[in-house]
């Protein structure tokens, strides 16, 4: 299928492999709408309005990519919620576009599985039952459909390095020899899947080959995953230890409101986070693994409202640029405490690249440069942290730093980065002020109008008073650079 001019719809196109899926499917002439909670409603709850706009107006491809797994006993698992996202809302979206994909002739469902719904594997029990059932409704489904015009694909890949393979479930990874493809991989191979009417794509060897052996030989398979179960039951009785003790300690904190914040965060770094695409309500385990980064977000709080004193309310350039820079060591700090956390690395970056502003110059550049590597470590590790805020700062960067020899400067590079960052925020304040600093930056004002007009009719945020009112003013600075240029660019009329 040759997708330029078609029209793509997405869920799940907001983090791992669909941040990278979409743009690749707009570079090849796609015009792509992503699945927004804002707009859409949540995938978990009900989901009858994006069915009825995908029957009213159906795309020429869905893409049914949205997903999450939980790493537990089977006992402690939320099959419902499982089976629901992974498995149902495909089946329950693919239903709503048929019949107008019939009627014209033409269109394809595209749903993204899991080795693990071929290759069972012990502790994801729910996961794996909804990802079998995916690839067992893609098969019936592509047979039925069959002279329609209609096609479905069904691909599936082995672990990929994302936010759902973080944490505990990268521990049990490590330890049981899980081989990863890069977010960016797979993503292409959906692509040319797409492109090439693949219909059951399979990505990773030997685990193809281990499919093979599951269907004829699944017993041998039983004894060859035991030593996976053994090692999955060893990492969750430690952390059900752990849950135990932090329960014990969290009891404790409550009569030490002044030490909440060094004792939460001492937690957080004792079980670590792991991150869900779009998770909906979980089991006690997950629930534990998920509070106790908080403390990170209660820091981040902090930085975030003297990071917005020292930018919009000091006036002497020296006690800014102190300020900031020991407002950058506490940020340091907290990344070294919390090295699986994008959120810090992200505002490490900020504080750094506002720093870097106030300096100027040449010498601004070893900040620049390390807030660089800092927003790329943020995104490979989760690329919805903070609404996309990576996305946002490094397309920033990319735009307002000089090019080759003398940095890293890319226009192109700024662009995609920026478009990124409105796919997971779209109605933000940020991504929309960049991105129309950027088409001013490169002199485009008529497009930049309407991008400034929409930020600065973004909805406050909650806790960041000073920096939206502060942000507030630079867009109706730049809204008047822009309108002026316009106006002066304008032809004028002759009277003869």
């Amino acid at each position: 299928m040759q997708l330029k001019g078609k029209k793509v719809f997405v869920t799940g196109g907001t983090g791992g492999i669909g941040a990278v899926l979409v743009p690749l499917l707009r570079a090849a002439g796609a015009e792509v709408e992503v699945h927004s909670r804002r707009t859409h409603g949540d995938l978990a709850g009900d989901i009858s309005g994006l069915r009825a706009q995908l029957s009213a107006a159906p795309p020429d491809v869905l893409v049914n990519l949205a997903g999450y797994n939980v790493f537990a006993y089977c006992e402690d698992q939320d099959a419902a919620a499982l089976v629901h996202l992974n498995l149902v809302v495909p089946m329950q979206l693919s239903q709503a576009v048929l019949p107008a994909m019939k009627r014209r002739g033409s269109g394809k469902i595209v749903n993204i599985g899991s080795m693990t719904g071929l290759i069972p594997l012990p502790h994801l029990t729910g996961y794996v039952a909804a990802k079998a059932g995916l690839k067992a409704f893609s098969d019936a489904l592509r047979r039925e459909v069959a002279g329609t015009g209609v096609t479905v694909a069904h691909i599936t890949p082995r672990a990929v390095k994302t936010a759902a393979n973080k944490g505990l479930k990268a521990l049990l990874n490590e330890q049981t020899g899980v081989r990863y493809d890069s977010a960016e991989k797979v993503a292409a191979i959906i692509l040319r899947a797409i492109e090439n009417d693949g219909s059951d794509v399979r990505i990773g060897w030997p685990e193809r080959f281990f499919v093979v052996m599951h269907a004829i030989f699944p017993s041998l398979v039983d004894r060859g995953l035991s030593a996976n179960r053994q090692v999955g039951e060893k990492i969750l009785s430690q952390a059900a230890a752990s849950q135990s003790q932090s329960t014990h300690h969290t009891e404790n904190l409550k009569a030490m409101k002044t030490q909440i914040a060094a004792g939460l965060l001492c937690l957080s770094i004792a079980v670590p986070a792991y991150a869900q695409v779009q998770m909906p309500p979980v089991a006690p385990l997950q629930i534990v693994q998920e509070a106790a980064p908080d403390a990170v977000m209660l820091k981040i709080s902090d930085l975030q409202a003297r990071w917005a004193e020292i930018k919009y309310k000091s006036t002497d350039k020296d006690k800014k640029i102190a300020a900031m820079s020991a407002l950058e060591k506490e940020a340091a700090a907290l990344v070294a405490a919390a090295p699986a956390r994008a959120e810090a690395k992200i505002w490490e970056a900020i504080i750094l690249s506002t720093e870097a502003g106030f300096i100027k110059g040449l010498s601004a550049l070893p900040k620049v440069k390390k807030a660089k590597s800092l927003l790329e470590q943020a995104i490979e590790t989760n690329p919805e942290a903070l609404e996309g805020s990576a996305y946002t700062s490094l397309g920033s960067l990319y735009y307002q730093v000089p090019g080759w020899p003398v940095a890293f400067g890319d226009k192109e590079k700024a662009e995609k980065y920026l478009k990124a960052a409105l796919t997971v925020n779209p109605d933000g304040i940020d991504p929309n002020y960049f991105y129309g600093d950027y088409l001013m930056n490169q002199s485009r004002y008529t497009e930049a109008v309407p991008v400034l007009e929409k930020a600065l009719a973004a909805p406050d945020r909650a806790g960041r008073t000073l920096a939206d009112e502060g942000r507030r003013q630079e867009i109706r600075a730049a809204l008047g650079v822009a309108r002026e240029k316009i106006k002066t660019a304008a032809p004028k009329k002759s009277y003869n």
